[in-house]
């Protein structure tokens, strides 16, 4: 866990690795999570031809990951980045960020939980 100091208006902010590129950011009293891959270990073929995925296990259950999460950023649509597990777990109506163009592929296939908050790209959240 990393825990920085005080950052633009004197908010600490803390980033946790959960596993893989799963992240977890706490900032200004709102919780962040980045690419939610859950699935239990080995519950994925292999990606490269070598060994089942996850390679390792979640290091706490996913209720303490999920604890206080306000919003869910998915940098793109491979399935270690938003497997099955996150798609079933995340709270229907969660916000979802992602990339322009992936909100349709979600909403398509079976990613998205649901239509219902999930925006794409920085023109769906003017500043």
């Amino acid at each position: 866990m990393v825990k920085a100091g005080s950052g633009k208006g004197g908010h600490p902010m803390k980033l946790q690795l959960i596993r893989n590129a799963t992240l977890k950011l706490d900032y200004a009293g709102h919780t962040v999570l980045i690419d939610p891959f859950l699935g239990p270990k080995d519950s994925l073929p292999s990606f490269a031809g070598r060994a089942p995925n996850p390679l390792v296990g979640l290091p706490f259950d996913t209720d303490t990951i999920l604890a206080g999460v306000e919003l869910v950023i998915i940098s793109h649509l491979h399935e270690d980045h938003f497997d099955d597990t996150a798609k079933h777990r995340l709270p229907k109506g969660l916000p979802i960020f992602c990339q322009p163009g992936d909100e349709e592929r979600w909403f398509s296939r079976r990613h998205a939980p649901s239509r219902q908050g999930a925006v794409a790209g920085p023109e769906a959240h003017p500043t």
